[in-house]
């Protein structure tokens, strides 16, 4: 797998980097686990296939969204919170979620952008 870019916005600043480290990551998750914002992972596989990680943060809830490319497919996947009700929906950036999608846990989305920095993917245990 290769990094490609990490990018990023929030109410104080917004950019990307095509030459990054885990610590880079990492400030930039803390900069919006605490407030607001977006931070992207852009990688692609063995196969020039893209793949990203992205989190949408506001008002600590965090929608964290996995998307890989197929042969033939995109294929998204998400967390998926079992206490929440099918019909609650959160905002997060100005767009509504479904809290089934929503996690409020910041310890487990470091998990999944440090599994992914290092591997490319996500476990199934994580994101379905």
């Amino acid at each position: 797998m290769i990094l490609l870019n990490l990018s990023w916005t929030s109410k104080e600043t917004s950019g990307h980097l095509k030459s990054f480290n885990w610590n880079d990551v990492e400030q930039k998750l803390e900069m919006i686990l605490d407030g607001s914002g977006t931070v992207i992972i852009y990688a692609e596989d063995e196969n020039e296939l893209p793949r990203e990680i992205q989190i949408r943060s506001e008002n600590n809830a965090f929608l964290v969204t996995l998307g890989i490319e197929t042969s033939d497919d995109w294929v998204v996947k998400t967390f998926n919170n079992h206490m929440a009700a099918p019909s609650c929906q959160i905002e997060i950036l100005g767009d509504l979620w479904s809290e089934k999608l929503v996690t409020y846990d910041k310890s487990k989305v470091v998990q999944a952008f440090a599994e992914f920095y290092n591997t490319g993917n996500v476990s199934e245990d994580s994101l379905n």
